[in-house]
């Protein structure tokens, strides 16, 4: 792994979960995990200004495995999931 990727830790990170889960009955775990991943992603996108490399490395990544995930949870290019 390329250096340490900043981590939502204590409290926001709970909160966080516990937003997205306050109103549901049941949850998919896979689903939840993929919706939080395809969130990630987004954001380092973003932040890294679509530069896969540098949202490998916010992300603690390698970019060939962001590239792999972009592929698996999107269908499609990056610079097209910065719009969704």
């Amino acid at each position: 792994m390329r250096g340490a990727a900043p981590a939502l830790t204590g409290s926001i990170a709970r909160a966080g979960c516990e937003h997205c889960l306050a109103a549901r009955e049941s949850v998919e775990l896979k689903s939840l995990l993929a919706e939080a991943e395809r969130e990630a992603i987004r954001w380092a996108l973003r932040r890294a200004g679509a530069s896969q490399a540098k949202a490998a490395q916010l992300l603690g990544i390698p970019r060939t495995t962001l590239r792999d995930r972009l592929a698996i949870l999107f269908n499609e290019e990056p610079a097209t999931t910065l719009t969704r």
